[in-house]
């Protein structure tokens, strides 16, 4: 069961969730999304 007005805001979020990515990946690493593990001061 699907109502039009549940489509919009989860569409939304998908989207938000897609730039939020896009975002971070075009910034650099973070620590979270990066595959490598972060660098320690120490290394």
């Amino acid at each position: 069961w699907v109502s039009r007005a549940g489509a919009g805001p989860i569409r939304h979020a998908t989207s938000f969730r897609t730039a939020a990515s896009t975002a971070l990946r075009r910034f650099g690493s973070h620590p979270s999304t990066s595959a490598e593990p972060p660098r320690l001061p120490s290394d």
